[in-house]
């Protein structure tokens, strides 16, 4: 028999002997707390530390004798009330200890506690991370700037001695719930994942991206600040926005009018010819490849062309959604050679498109649609503004085209390389034991092994084909009435530049409404249900076994042998517990 005590844990004030204490701001001109107490106790390595931590990161200011610290201004003026910003709503989860004593009457040969971190259970299994080990998110939605602002302000509250990794949380009813979060401390002795002031600031450090989202008067829109000098964007951000901008129009990317034109409505950021050319500079952004790292670049990527359709335009969009910039000027010659020069076989191929019915899995969109667009905007009516059409897919050259695409590109090599699984005998999809997750461990293994391989392996050759299709430039017309010119994705931010006339018709849901539906339909749970194709513990193993294995690259070429590894180390894992 043996006791349990539960207790909650303690607060920050309780770890790693009062180094992560929080104590209040100082008043302007005096010393904080625990600015006092960081000058008396730290030694002298240890305040460099903090002084090259505090350095790095952006808003904050440090003075060589007071070591006096003060929030960024947004940041301030968000704590003083100035901004009028509304954050999201979010809790931390509860958590508790408990120790399990023997008792003293049992006759085990130690005494030593077990001892259990546990919090409630979750509602829901569906985990949405704001910052990882190293960095944070990105994005711009309100839950994700309410939470780099939360470990801002821990940050300011301890000097920058504290900041929080691993911010991550599920939703329950409409609110986020914070639960085991990991700590970089100016130590470095929290805990194992305590990365020190490196930690500190590569996690915590002030993003203009929150602040231009939280206060919208940070978003210079007429040139000069009060120092002279014009607000950009962070150079993560503008990175990854020329990146974008690179892959439009089929690869061929966007020309320096555009470009110009997409910072200015997208993030209000005015700028010139001569100035864009230097912020690209200093950012290092790709310029094109010469021809022989162009060649191996195409090989790498027609490893996945098992069917050996992908031709000129094709391969040439692929390289630009990998961030792989080519001439303008040469592509579509020098390509064709390299794929004339290295897959010759292919020039004698050509397969059929494909074309789709109307299906009844779409008639629940429909609803959905009709009901959140009934309530935020209803003065568009039917039948001049239906809520949807259906049509056969004859009629909707749109999407025919691109499933025919989709086939020609991924569909084939997905399909050969599958059925060279079953040709071979390495996977039988007619058997029960192969297809049924059945008691036996062959059953579980190998049908469970298909789905946790294949399917993440497929859905990424999707999301690559829709990053491909929504950046390809659709040839220009002048007589026709819808847009070209240009790349969807292009038209969709910049409607007017495709067609003069066009505007903006998109609409803002009801989160509550969204809410509310997505709870009728099971919620999350069941989202995550329908997207998981095996159970979280066989997910545990094979992650387990496909690291021992040394991670071995999963592409299609590969993806069998890997498929056979990870099943053998599966049942050798199952035979040395047994």
């Amino acid at each position: 028999m043996a006791l349990i005590n539960i207790a909650p844990c303690g607060g920050p004030n309780n770890v790693n002997e009062g180094y992560m204490e929080i104590f209040p701001r100082a008043a302007p001109g005096e010393i904080c707390q625990r600015c006092q107490k960081i000058k008396k106790a730290v030694t002298p390595t240890a305040k460099q530390e903090l002084k090259e931590t505090l350095k790095s990161c952006e808003g904050y200011g440090l003075c060589g004798t007071t070591m006096k610290h003060s929030l960024c201004g947004t940041c301030g003026r968000l704590d003083s009330g100035e901004i009028d910003s509304e954050l999201a709503d979010f809790s931390i989860s509860e958590v508790f200890m408990i120790q399990i004593q023997n008792d003293s009457e049992a006759n085990d040969e130690t005494d030593l506690a077990d001892a259990y971190l546990v919090e409630p259970l979750r509602a829901s299994s569906v985990v949405q991370k704001f910052t990882g080990t190293f960095g944070a998110s990105q994005d711009t939605d309100k839950l994700t700037c309410t939470m780099l602002v939360f470990n801002h302000f821990i940050m300011a509250d301890t000097v920058c001695s504290l900041a929080f990794a691993n911010l991550q949380g599920s939703r329950h009813k409409g609110s986020l719930i914070i639960f085991d979060p990991m700590t970089h401390t100016i130590h470095g002795k929290s805990e194992p994942g305590d990365h020190g002031h490196k930690g500190i600031r590569h996690t915590g450090a002030c993003s203009s991206l929150f602040h231009t989202h939280l206060d919208p008067s940070m978003v210079n829109t007429n040139g000069d600040n009060q120092y002279g000098k014009k607000a950009y964007l962070s150079d993560d951000i503008l990175i990854s926005t020329f990146k974008k901008y690179a892959r439009a129009n089929s690869g061929a990317g966007l020309n320096w009018k555009a470009q110009i034109g997409q910072l200015k409505h997208n993030s209000g950021l005015k700028i010139g010819k001569t100035k864009l050319y230097e912020l690209r500079k200093e950012l290092k952004i790709d310029t094109v490849k010469n021809s022989r790292q162009t060649r191996q670049i195409v090989v790498d990527i027609k490893q996945n062309d098992v069917a050996g359709g992908w031709g000129v335009t094709q391969t040439k969009g692929r390289m630009a959604a990998g961030d792989v910039l080519i001439p303008r000027m040469v592509p579509r010659d020098q390509l064709h050679q390299i794929l004339h020069d290295e897959f010759p076989d292919e020039f004698d191929n050509r397969t059929a498109g494909l074309t789709t019915d109307m299906g009844k899995e779409v008639n629940e969109m429909h609803k959905i649609h009709e009901v959140l667009r009934d309530e935020v905007a209803p003065e568009f009516v039917p039948p001049q503004w239906p809520h949807g059409v259906k049509q056969s897919s004859t009629n909707n050259t749109p999407i025919k085209s691109f499933w025919c695409w989709l086939q020609d590109g991924e569909g084939h090599s997905v399909k050969m390389t599958l059925q060279q699984g079953a040709a071979t005998r390495i996977f039988l999809p007619h058997d029960p034991l192969h297809r049924l997750a059945g008691s036996h461990s062959d059953a579980i293994h190998t049908s469970q092994t298909f789905y946790w391989l294949w399917v993440p392996l497929i859905q990424t050759g999707l999301d690559r084909y829709r990053e491909y299709w929504n950046n390809h430039k659709l040839q220009g017309s002048k007589g026709k009435l819808n847009a070209s010119g240009w790349s969807p994705y292009h038209m969709m931010n910049n409607p007017t530049d495709a067609v003069a006339t066009a505007r903006d018709c998109s609409i803002r849901v009801n989160p509550e409404l969204v809410y509310r539906l997505r709870e009728a339909y099971g919620g999350e749970e069941a989202r995550d249900a329908a997207f998981h194709f095996v159970t979280r513990e066989f997910e545990a193993e094979a992650d387990a076994a496909y690291v021992d294995l040394g991670c071995p690259e999963i592409i299609l070429p590969t993806g069998w042998a890997v498929f056979q590894k990870v099943v053998t180390e599966l049942e050798r894992r199952i035979g040395s517990i047994s």
